[in-house]
C-alpha cells in the first residue's frame, strides 16, 4: 500500500538528500565567503587590515540587531560591508576613542567588543564591532588615525 522505494537506487544516484557532486551550485553562504578574495583596494584606498565582524544597529531597541559582514581598514577610513552594502563608513579623522569594553552578545552572555567613538561638530556615535583579534584592530585602528599604519 505504501510507496515502494529502491533504495540501492537512491543510493547511487543520491536521490532524496544532497549530492556535492551533482548539485555544485547549492552551496551555504559561508563556503561562498571562504572563496571571495579580500580586496586590496576599495575604492581606490589600500587595504591595511580586513576580515568578517559584526556590528550592533539599533542600539536604542530593546532587542540586538547584529549585522554581520565585512570591516575594512585603509589610511583614510574604517568600512563596513555587507554583501555588495556599505552599511557605515567613518573617516578616522572624525574617530575620537577606541577601546574594548565588555558588553552582552546575547542575554546573559557578554563579549568583549570594540567600541568606536565618532564625533564631530554636529554629531556624536557610537559604533559596537564583535571581529577576530579585536587589540589587534584596536591597535592598527589608532596607528593608521595618527598616520602610522601598516601602509602609512
Amino acid at each position: 500500500m505504501g510507496i515502494e522505494r529502491d533504495t540501492d537506487t537512491m543510493k547511487k544516484t543520491g536521490y532524496g538528500r544532497f549530492n556535492p557532486q551533482t548539485q555544485l551550485r547549492l552551496r551555504s553562504g559561508l563556503e561562498m565567503h571562504r572563496e571571495m578574495e579580500m580586496p586590496s583596494d576599495i575604492e581606490g584606498e589600500d587595504v591595511i587590515m580586513a576580515g568578517q565582524a559584526s556590528y550592533q544597529a539599533g542600539m536604542r531597541s530593546t532587542r540586538s540587531n547584529w549585522k554581520p559582514g565585512y570591516l575594512y581598514l585603509t589610511k583614510e577610513r574604517l568600512i563596513f560591508l555587507q554583501g555588495a552594502n556599505k552599511l557605515f563608513e567613518i573617516s578616522l579623522n572624525s574617530l575620537k576613542d577606541t577601546s574594548i569594553v565588555l558588553r552582552d552578545w546575547v542575554p546573559k552572555k557578554k563579549v568583549e567588543q570594540l567600541q568606536l567613538l565618532q564625533q564631530s561638530d554636529s554629531f556624536k556615535r557610537v559604533f559596537f564591532l564583535f571581529a577576530g583579534n579585536l587589540e589587534e584592530w584596536k591597535k592598527t585602528i589608532e596607528l593608521s588615525a595618527k598616520g602610522d599604519g601598516k601602509n602609512g
